[in-house]
């Protein structure tokens, strides 16, 4: 559903300008199901499936899952293998170079999950729907290009500090094209290195019961609980050297309960 203007009433004070809501299918105890399979570059092969049943003449279930895989598309440079005549003080972290200095890849993906649904629907009046899901996403981090370096916009106070040694934060660290990054998410300075991944590991399980009181008033009870750990990496300067570099953890954990009343 895209929902168009304000909605923060319903979904939240963030939601200002719109919200796009994902509703799920209940189970409905037809013994369906659906399988697709998706291939393309950089080794990508994504699965999704699902199957609904019926357990007794009330009772159903609903079940899937997910898998997406695919190599990372935008090549890491150890720069200082590559140009050691411009890396100055900085020491390569390979000496690979027949295989052009690569040391990585971002951009790939390596994402699973799967889902869960059991519905009672009691009588016409009632129903009552139990979901659980689990996603575990291990993905490298996203692919992120220098497109501008603009070295007049240093103020000359500020430039020392910009460097590493006697190397300072310059065009040489443009790459040639967009699917190359010198990042390599260090500070050599302070011998801090960084994963270069953005995951998340994320469960949840929840309740959903519906009771038509009479022909006016309908009754909607929600009880639902989410555990999310999830990390971020980001090397925005896209250079050995630590400009910007992002070392993100994030633990949310998240319960709610409603009880709703609607009629005419």
């Amino acid at each position: 559903e895209v929902l168009r203007g304000p909605q923060g009433t319903l979904y939240g004070r963030g939601s200002i300008g719109g919200a796009i809501r994902y509703v799920t299918k209940k189970p409905r105890g037809d013994n369906s199901g659906n399988i697709n399979l998706t291939t393309g570059r950089d080794d990508r092969v994504d699965i999704r499936a699902d199957y609904d049943f019926a357990i007794t003449e009330n009772l159903s279930a609903k079940v899937a899952g997910v898998s997406k895989n695919r190599d990372g598309y935008q090549d890491v440079i150890d720069f200082a293998c590559k140009f050691p005549a411009l890396a100055g003080p900085l020491q390569p972290r390979t000496v690979n170079r027949g295989k052009d200095c690569k040391i990585g890849t971002q951009g790939g993906e390596s994402v699973t999950g799967v889902r869960g649904d059991v519905r009672w629907a009691a009588s016409p009046d009632f129903d009552l729907t139990i979901t659980a899901d689990y996603m575990n996403d291990n993905s490298e981090a996203r692919a992120d290009t220098i497109t501008v370096i603009d070295e007049t916009s240093w103020p000359s106070f500020v430039a020392p500090p910009f460097a590493t040694g006697t190397l300072p934060y310059d065009r040489r660290f443009l790459p040639p094209n967009m699917y190359t990054t010198y990042a390599t998410y260090d500070d050599p300075l302070n011998d801090l290195a960084i994963k270069p991944e953005s995951t998340m590991e994320k469960w949840s399980i929840s309740g959903r019961a519906e009771w038509n009181i009479n022909q006016n008033v309908t009754a909607t009870g929600i009880l639902a609980y989410t555990n999310l750990d999830a990390t971020l990496a980001t090397d925005a300067d896209g250079s050995p050297i630590n400009m910007q570099t992002v070392d993100g953890v994030q633990t949310t954990n998240f319960l709610q309960a409603e009880l709703r009343f609607s009629g005419r």
